[in-house]
């Protein structure tokens, strides 16, 4: 083989255009990934992996609002709704989240809005509230109204004769 050129394979061609390509993104691709990493993970209910993408100082406060994630509510769909870019290094992120409590059948739609910030290129949560739709999703207190235990009062029935 010798006297021949090197030929450039293919996977190394495409991990140089791929990593050198990185600093081409623009802060609302960054932050689209990063929502959509969030989302993903909550919606698959990895909040192990969802706490990654939070800020540390919110760490605390994000894990107390989700606490019953997973156990007392179940995460139906997460869907991104918009991004809106405040400056290079802050966004606001809506997001629209599909859920029910495990002991009911009833679906609930609440909207998110999120604060995100870019520390050091790398972008985090830094906040989240209730925007809109169904209470009970952020660890808002609820108190639910149960009829009595083997009593139909949805649907009673009158025996006419």
């Amino acid at each position: 083989m010798l006297g021949t050129k090197p030929r450039l394979r293919l996977p190394a061609a495409f991990a140089l255009i791929l990593f050198g390509c990185g600093g081409a993104f623009s802060p609302a691709q960054r932050v689209q990934e990063a929502v959509q990493d969030l989302s993903v993970a909550i919606r698959f209910g990895r909040m192990d992996k969802a706490a990654q993408r939070v800020s540390p100082s919110e760490r605390g406060p994000f894990a107390k609002r989700h606490a019953h994630w997973g156990n007392g509510i179940r995460i139906l769909d997460c869907e991104v709704l918009g991004i809106s870019m405040r400056d290079k290094e802050r966004a606001d992120v809506s997001l629209g989240v599909g859920w029910q409590r495990v002991d009911e059948s009833d679906v609930r739609a609440t909207q998110i809005l999120q604060k995100w910030k870019s520390e050091e290129g790398t972008w985090l949560l830094h906040g989240e509230e209730r925007a809109g739709g169904d209470v009970g999703l952020l660890g808002e207190q609820v108190t639910v109204i149960r009829p009595p235990s083997g009593q139909d009062v949805q649907f009673r029935t009158i025996t006419i004769r």
